[in-house]
């Protein structure tokens, strides 16, 4: 996971195994990926 910030923008983005997602599954050799971003709120 990593979380960065790009002027009023902060972004994540995350990296999961599959077995994390679906324990037991028969060989699932893939990751799922995801982003988000979120306005920057007043320091």
């Amino acid at each position: 996971m990593t979380c960065s910030r790009s002027g009023n923008l902060w972004t994540a983005d995350v990296d999961l195994p599959t077995p994390v997602l679906f324990p037991g599954a028969a060989h699932l050799p893939f990751t799922v990926t995801g982003s988000a971003g979120a306005a920057a709120e007043a320091d």
